[in-house]
């Protein structure tokens, strides 16, 4: 199994719209890819200035399934969004 985390950090004048579109545009995904085993989109509630807003969690079966995820159009889209909006990212697969 491997585990895929996003960690995202949102300016403030747009961090309300752009929780709601990513989470909105997350939201299908699991029943549009098989090869997503489990996701959970969750945000922060730590009132430290450190803390992301947004954490995004994927197990996949195997590298291959990842890979499937990662080169979905509708998952694409919602990449480009967080690029485009997001003041930092953090990524990190593993193995389970």
């Amino acid at each position: 199994m491997i585990r895929h985390i996003v960690m995202v950090k949102l300016p403030e004048q747009v961090r309300a719209e752009a929780l709601e579109k990513i989470s909105a545009g997350m939201a299908p995904l699991p029943g549009k890819l098989s090869e997503i085993k489990y996701m959970d989109v969750g945000r922060n509630i730590s009132p430290s200035p450190k803390a992301h807003d947004l954490a995004i969690v994927l197990d996949f079966e195997d590298e291959a399934g990842l890979g499937v995820f990662a080169a979905d159009p509708d998952h694409k889209e919602v990449v480009h969004y967080i690029r485009s909006t997001a003041e930092s990212i953090s990524i990190v697969d593993y193995a389970l």
